[in-house]
């Protein structure tokens, strides 16, 4: 028998245990033929799919890439590693293993289509509104055009962005997410009859109930944002979206905040210098080199003023200066919970068993400012301050805790109002429904520091 018909022979038998899910079997045979035949592609495939099955995903990705070393014109190859890298959630790399098939077939509009997906997933706008736009040229399915959408919403384009919500909506009138979306848009030009139209299409997606009391409570329907307001904090009572409202309305409308995620946030704030990060340690300038890496991208910000934000999780980097910032915070994340301990609220009683830390950098120039917000998707939240301008005067460049938020009613003055002027080295933390803005400076050198949330999962 010729090498050629027992290669045709066992790759055969291999393809018949695939076919009959015994996936153990096929990596165990696979493996055992691979050393006499190392230059078959279709058997370093089998033995990636049958990984996949049993969960050892990053093996697979080790033998999906040695087909693209084996058939480097195939496009299956690469959309097989790209997919593979998806599912653990290395998807930048992911990202450019389609856009390696996409050089060998332009033409498949499911990779064109999710390569655009995961450029918007990663605030990559420009580059997922180039294949999104190929994709819906060969299939205008209602999903892409939605895709096509969100791109145009991260690039600061409104109209365009609406407009393509709005198409998604007429070929598939119950997609929830582009109701959503489009309810967020309108919230944000202040149309609060149309974006609470559009809220109650979204079946309780999302944070979409506790968004339509906020347009109600911004629309002055204040007798019916209590009304709702009761029903939906029975059942929705860790919301940090709600406990700002609630917050704010204690003043506002001058009533008891009797929600309890945190209602006494103030009080929480926990506020330290880390001797790790002080002047001229190896740390942070190691942290302050790292991040001027080129391969670190930034992402628009509707919030800042003159300056720029990184995109994705730094967390997610591989450089060891952020791995030990990260020990190093989460490790005062864990003081502030036992300091807090003491307080009877859901914040601490309902403490996230599951969560993960996500972080980005922030840089402002001179006359740089972020303006008041919270960060709806957090438990908790906080700064490290890695380079602060010494020479800036009396309440600039502050982080400023306020019951303020976006588009909300003026208090005028009436609420809680906390300053901290951070030092180098400082961290802040905080509950996540606390708003936080920050006072603007004037000053040649730059204000540096790393944002981060503690989102339950």
């Amino acid at each position: 028998m010729t090498d050629i018909n027992s290669e045709k022979i066992i790759l055969k038998e291999v393809i018949n245990l695939f076919k009959e899910k015994q996936y153990a079997e096929v990596e165990k045979k696979a493996l055992s033929y691979i050393e006499t035949f190392p230059n078959n592609p279709a058997l370093y495939n089998l033995i990636g799919a049958s990984q996949n099955y049993l969960g050892k995903y990053n093996e697979a990705i080790i033998f999906f890439k040695k087909t693209c070393d084996l058939q480097p014109d195939v496009a299956e190859n690469y959309i097989n590693v790209g997919t593979a890298l998806k599912d653990v959630g290395k998807e930048y790399e992911a990202i450019s293993y389609f856009e390696k098939s996409l050089n060998i077939d332009p033409f498949n509009a499911l990779v064109l289509a999710q390569t655009g997906y995961l450029c918007i997933k990663n605030f990559i706008p420009d580059k997922a509104k180039k294949y999104l736009e190929k994709a819906i040229k060969l299939d205008p399915k209602a999903e892409f055009i939605f895709n096509l959408g969100e791109a145009f919403r991260q690039l600061g384009d409104r109209k365009n962005a609406s407009r393509n919500f709005l198409k998604a909506l007429s070929l598939k009138p119950d997609m929830i997410q582009a109701n959503y979306k489009l309810a967020l848009l309108y919230q944000d030009k202040k149309s609060y009859k149309q974006s609470m139209h559009h809220f109650k299409k979204c079946k309780k997606y999302r944070d979409s109930e506790e968004r339509y009391l906020q347009s109600l409570y911004m629309n002055s329907e204040f007798e019916k944002f209590n009304e709702e307001f009761k029903k939906i904090s029975i059942l929705k009572d860790s919301s940090v979206l709600l406990q700002m409202l609630s917050s704010h309305a204690s003043i506002y409308l001058n009533k008891k905040d009797e929600y309890n995620f945190f209602n006494n946030p103030f009080d929480a704030i926990y506020h330290k210098n880390l001797i790790e990060l002080k002047k001229g340690s190896y740390l942070l300038m190691k942290i302050l080199q790292d991040f001027n890496n080129p391969d670190i991208e930034q992402r628009h910000q509707d919030l800042l003023t003159n300056g720029i934000q990184t995109n994705g999780n730094i967390f997610d980097l591989p450089f060891e200066s952020i791995q030990n910032l990260k020990k190093l915070i989460i490790r005062e994340i864990n003081k502030f919970k036992e300091k807090n301990s003491i307080f009877k609220n859901t914040m601490i009683k309902k403490w996230p068993e599951r969560s993960i830390l996500n972080g980005w950098f922030i840089r402002m120039d001179s006359e740089g400012f972020l303006k008041p917000h919270i960060h709806e998707n957090g438990w908790l939240s906080g700064s490290v301050y890695l380079s602060i301008p010494e020479e800036i005067n009396n309440n600039e460049g502050c982080i400023e805790f306020s019951f303020e938020g976006k588009d909300l009613p003026d208090l005028d003055g009436r609420g809680p109002k906390k300053l901290y002027k951070p030092i180098i080295g400082d961290i802040i933390l905080f509950p996540s429904s606390l708003a936080h803005s920050t006072t603007p400076f004037k000053s040649d050198k730059k204000r540096v520091c790393i944002a981060f949330d503690l989102n339950p999962l």
